[in-house]
């Protein structure tokens, strides 16, 4: 039996799943308006094999925190347990789950939210120390496509390239895939979005072709002094209704 699933499903049949406890998003299926079952998967996750059941899947939505403050401190919430907090929803179909995670003085809370045309996953990380802490962020997705070819991406300026991984700036736009939608990031102090290809190398990770972007703050570390706090979040919002 493998670890616990959650999943969230709004009024017009727009789901997500989140994996727990280690708060990886696994699938989001939004509602689209040309296919017999009416929806649509958007991310791409390797899947775990039957003999190694228990081990954590890659790819999905994921979010990578760590404490570079001092060397020996390394803080990583994708292997932490993360435990249930809150779910909520409310009046305009909307669904929430509030997930926090203790790590020493730092209170770190993911939220993960589900509306009929969009999904978003925030950040909320609260310094209840006597020291700033350094911290770099991403909120990793990997995007689902048929394929290599007419994959393509719009907006975003490059910046340092290495290999396939590009730091790009401004909101994205993703085409090639079965539905266009867009990426927002909010808060983050940075301007950097990671963005890397398999390129070649696809076909380690299965038939089909994927993207992996997110907003980051990882070329400069985000500084979180005592007793305050620091937010972020991205946004995934289609239109193919």
């Amino acid at each position: 039996m493998g670890p616990p699933l959650v999943e969230l499903t709004v009024r017009n049949g727009s789901s997500l799943r989140l994996r727990l406890p280690n708060g990886l998003v696994t699938s989001y299926k939004p509602k689209v308006n040309w296919k017999d079952d009416g929806f649509e998967e958007v991310l791409y996750t390797l899947p775990i094999s039957v003999s190694n059941s228990s081990a954590n899947p890659k790819g999905g939505i994921g979010l990578v925190i760590n404490d570079v403050s001092d060397p020996a401190s390394k803080l990583s919430p994708l292997s932490t347990q993360w435990t249930v907090k809150d779910v909520d929803s409310d009046a305009i179909d909307a669904l929430q789950v509030e997930l926090s995670y203790t790590s020493g003085n730092l209170d770190i809370t993911y939220v993960v939210s589900l509306h009929p045309e969009s999904m978003a996953t925030a950040v909320l990380v609260n310094n209840n120390g006597h020291k700033p802490v350094s911290l770099t962020i991403a909120m990793l997705s990997h995007f689902k496509f048929k394929r290599r070819g007419g994959a393509a991406i719009e907006g975003g300026s490059k910046a340092a390239p290495t290999a396939h991984t590009l730091l790009c700036l401004h909101p994205l736009r993703f085409y090639g895939c079965e539905l266009s939608f867009r990426v927002i990031r909010i808060g983050y102090d940075y301007e950097d979005i990671y963005l890397s290809t398999p390129g070649s190398l696809s076909e380690k990770y299965g038939k089909e072709y994927f993207i992996c972007t997110g907003p980051a703050s990882m070329l400069v570390p985000v500084v979180v002094n005592p007793g305050e706090g620091w937010t972020a979040a991205q946004v995934i919002e289609h239109d193919n209704l």
